[in-house]
């Protein structure tokens, strides 16, 4: 790490769809579900984390996202993580491998491994802009970045 500035390791990018208004990242080989992370009742939230990995509420009108995940050598910078509509946690992973999911599962879900097993602090944001999907649903697509770094 120079200045300051995290270097990236690793970059993932994908379209999954969006079930549910939520797509998940977790830790499939040690939890069969994202169900103890469901632990908001409002209907803005962004993300919720914790043991196994993360969920993320989409807009309700959301078909797609697209989604890129970097692994980072450190902590971005702020300038990275300025954004009105973001989350940040924390999360374990007992396996080193996660697994980002549409809801019910897709062919289009990615696995992602980590730096190992451990703990992991996390930086979710949506852009506030719509794209096409990949079916060309006009707007219907959210753009997501999502930082994980020890």
């Amino acid at each position: 790490m120079a200045d300051g500035v995290s270097d990236i390791i690793r970059s993932y990018e994908t379209r999954i769809p969006v079930e549910f208004s939520h797509f998940a990242l977790f830790d499939f080989l040690e939890h069969s579900s994202t169900r103890h992370l469901h632990q908001l009742n409002e209907s803005d939230w962004i993300g919720q984390s914790g043991e196994g990995g993360a969920i993320f509420h989409a807009d309700d009108t959301s078909l797609e996202a697209r989604v890129l995940v970097q692994l980072r050598s450190g902590e971005p910078t702020a300038e990275e993580m300025d954004s009105e509509y973001s989350y940040r946690g924390e999360f374990s992973s007992g396996s080193g491998e996660l697994l980002l999911a549409a809801a019910t599962g897709s062919s289009r879900d990615l696995k992602i491994p980590l730096m190992g097993a451990g703990q992991y602090k996390i930086f979710a944001a949506r852009s506030p802009g719509r794209i096409e999907t990949s079916l060309g649903d006009s707007g219907q697509c959210e753009r997501w970045e999502i930082l994980i770094w020890q």
